[in-house]
């Protein structure tokens, strides 16, 4: 699924847990977003609206974390499993073969790609 700011604000779906990859949601839409005892991580650290997550958490029953997994091996052990089981489901913007590779790089600097751009090797 694609995850511009206007499909997400328009959506009805909740979802258990949100990982923004980015770190650029909005925790406003992100709580819109989750269903009540969900968790919205950042990769990027939530700077100090500390009353802002614990309100959040006691009144809304939801949870704003950062999520940097850098030192916990574990964490990442965990996205593979979630992901073999088909459960983790990346977005693939678009797939280049490695003679495109040029394309995809523009793609991905100038294009503002919604999701992963693949480029595949020999």
């Amino acid at each position: 699924m694609g995850y511009g700011r206007e499909e997400l604000a328009g959506l009805t779906t909740k979802f258990d847990a949100i990982l923004d990859a980015y770190g650029k949601m909005d925790l406003r839409l992100a709580r819109h977003l989750l269903k009540p005892g969900g968790t919205y991580a950042s990769t990027l650290f939530i700077p100090p609206p500390y009353l802002s997550i614990l309100i959040t958490r006691l009144i809304h029953g939801k949870r704003l974390t950062s999520a940097n997994m850098r030192r916990r091996p574990e964490d990442w052990q965990e996205m593979e499993e979630l992901y073999a089981a088909g459960k983790l489901k990346p977005f693939i913007e678009n797939t280049f073969s490695l003679e495109h590779a040029a394309d995809a790089f523009d793609l991905a600097v100038n294009g503002k790609p919604r999701g992963k751009i693949i480029v595949n090797t020999p």
